[in-house]
C-alpha cells in the first residue's frame, strides 16, 4: 500500500482538472447566455430602413436571411468597438463598418473576428502611420495594424461611405480590410486564405493568383494594379471586386470567381 502522502499530487491534479473543467463550463454557459440576450434584443426599425436603402446585399435578401444578417450585425457590434478619431460615430457609420465585416462571411454559420479588437474611423486620410510602415508617406485610407496579439482596423469615413454608395465597381475599403483579417485567420496574411479554401483549391488558387499578378503587371487585367504589391494585397483587391461587382468579375475572371464562390460558400 502506498503512503497517503503519495496520493497528494494525484488528488491535487484531479482537483485542478475539475476546477478547469468547471471554469470552462461556466464560461461557455455565460457566453451562451450573453449571446442569447443579444440575439433577443429587437433590431431597431431605423437600422432596417438604413440597411434597405444603403446595403444592396441586405435589400435583396429574403425575410429569414435578413434576420440572419441582423443577428450577425448585433453580435459584431457588441463584440467590436467602433471609435471615431475626431469625428462622431453615427449608427449609420457603425452599420456600414459592420456590413463590411458581415457580407463576406454571411454564409458561414459561425464566424468570429477573434483577431480584431477595435475599428478606428477617421474623417478622410488615416493618420499617422506607424514608424517603419511600408505605406508611410503615401495617402493611407485604411489599414489593419497589430495590437496586443490581435489587430485594430483603421478606416477613412469618406472611403467607407463611397464604397457602399457605388456598388457596381471594384473598390470597397471595408471589404478590402476585412479580407486581410479573413486571410489572417490561418495564421498569416499572405493572400492564401487556407481557413476558408478547401485543401484541393489551395494550389489552383495560388497558381491563378501569380498568373493574374503577371497579367496586371503587363496591363492585361482590369484588376486593381495595387494587387501587384504582394499576394496579400492581391487577395484583398480581388475580394473587393468579387463582392462589389460579382457579375462582371465572373465574366472577366471565371476561374478566380469559381474558387472564391466556393471559398465564401456562395454556391
Amino acid at each position: 500500500m502506498f503512503p497517503s502522502f503519495y496520493l497528494f499530487p494525484f488528488l491535487f491534479l484531479i482537483i485542478a482538472i475539475a476546477g478547469i473543467v468547471f471554469f470552462i463550463s461556466f464560461w461557455i454557459k455565460s457566453e451562451k447566455k450573453k449571446k442569447e440576450k443579444i440575439l433577443n434584443e429587437p433590431f431597431p426599425e431605423s437600422w432596417k430602413e438604413f440597411l434597405n436603402k444603403a446595403i444592396s446585399f441586405y435589400h435583396e435578401l429574403d425575410d429569414l436571411q435578413k434576420i440572419r444578417y441582423e443577428n450577425k450585425i448585433k453580435l459584431f457590434l457588441n463584440n467590436i468597438r467602433i471609435t471615431g478619431v475626431e469625428i462622431e460615430i453615427s449608427d449609420e457609420l457603425r452599420l456600414l463598418a459592420a456590413s463590411s465585416a458581415i457580407i463576406p462571411i454571411f454564409y458561414f454559420d459561425e464566424w468570429d473576428y477573434f483577431n480584431l479588437v477595435e475599428i478606428l474611423i477617421y474623417d478622410e486620410e488615416v493618420n499617422p502611420n506607424q514608424p517603419n510602415d511600408p505605406e508611410r508617406g503615401g495617402t493611407l485610407l485604411g489599414q489593419v495594424r497589430p495590437f496586443q496579439n490581435r489587430h485594430i482596423m483603421l478606416l477613412s469615413m469618406q472611403s467607407l461611405i463611397r464604397g457602399f454608395a457605388y456598388m457596381n465597381g471594384k473598390d470597397n475599403l471595408g471589404f478590402h480590410e476585412f479580407a486581410h483579417l479573413i486571410d489572417e485567420t490561418d495564421g498569416s496574411i499572405d493572400g492564401i486564405p487556407k481557413s476558408i479554401l478547401p485543401p484541393n483549391l489551395v494550389r489552383p488558387w495560388t497558381d491563378l493568383m501569380y498568373k493574374e499578378i503577371e497579367k496586371i503587371k503587363k496591363g492585361h487585367s482590369d484588376i486593381n494594379p495595387y494587387g501587384v504589391t504582394n499576394s496579400a494585397e492581391f487577395f484583398a483587391v480581388v475580394c473587393e471586386y468579387f463582392f462589389e461587382n460579382p457579375d462582371k468579375f465572373k465574366n472577366k475572371h471565371p476561374e478566380l470567381y469559381s474558387i472564391l464562390t466556393t471559398a465564401f460558400k456562395r454556391s
